[in-house]
């Protein structure tokens, strides 16, 4: 092989690892990012505590994400709830040029992270916390909607309000402090109708101040080892792990 067409190869070979490990360590450290944003976010959640967390206590203990914070309103009434979320998400806005690049389909079977969120959602009222939301989710496989799994906190002294003070729909039958139940969807065809696809396992967690400290730790024991992992966590218990059995 001629000297000119061997450097030329080689500089051909060392851009196309350029090329490729630009993304890709964009696409990583994206990822870990997220994971250490949400990390903090948890423990900031964890030191929460609906229908006694000031709102004004609220910021000082989420100060240090203030830049993450996003501001909204709830219409409902009397008077509208203001909220706030913190949101983080494990994929740059860039990621899904690779769908330009190679088949769509192919994404998930890459060895990249998966597109997981971690969000928190706080409503206030009256200037205390009245309710706190706080969710992970994961893109699945086979159908339109993620998997995941969500914790619902509220209090006693918002629960009567019109909607329950919550933007998240009324509070389970029955409910007597504590409730969480799964499902699995079912997927849409291109038509919106239903097929014989089942996805997206969901879980959901309801409580308030008359859960045990086990069910609330429990609760809120978020892995967020989702966010970094290429493997994709089909179960919400790979994304919420339990730490003790309910009761």
């Amino acid at each position: 092989m001629r000297p000119r067409l061997r450097r030329t190869i080689v500089a051909a070979c060392i851009t196309l690892l350029i090329l490729i490990s630009i993304p890709v360590a964009s696409i990583a450290w994206t990822a870990w990012h997220a994971r250490w944003q949400a990390s903090r976010l948890l423990t900031c959640v964890r030191l929460l505590h609906p229908g006694t967390t000031t709102e004004a206590q609220a910021r000082q203990i989420l100060k240090p994400l203030a830049k993450y914070e996003v501001h909204y309103e709830h219409r409902a009434k009397p008077d509208p709830i203001q909220a706030s979320q913190y949101s983080f998400v494990n994929t740059p806005s860039w990621e899904r040029v690779f769908g330009i690049i190679v088949p769509e389909s192919w994404l998930p079977h890459l060895p990249i992270p998966r597109w997981t969120r971690f969000s928190a959602d706080i409503n206030y009222s009256d200037g205390l916390i009245a309710e706190l939301f706080v969710d992970e989710m994961q893109e699945d496989d086979s159908g339109p909607h993620p998997d995941g799994s969500s914790v619902d906190i509220r209090s006693t002294r918002f629960e009567d309000n019109e909607n329950n003070g919550s933007f998240w729909g009324r509070l389970p039958q029955n409910f007597t402090g504590y409730s969480r139940h799964a499902r699995n969807t079912r997927a849409l065809d291109n038509t919106g109708n239903l097929t014989s696809v089942r996805c997206c396992d969901e879980e959901f967690i309801t409580l308030d101040e008359r859960a045990t400290p086990d069910q609330l730790a429990d609760s809120l024991n978020f892995q967020l080892s989702c966010l970094t992992s290429v493997f994709r966590c089909d179960v919400p218990r790979k994304i919420r792990t339990p730490l003790f059995k309910s009761k």
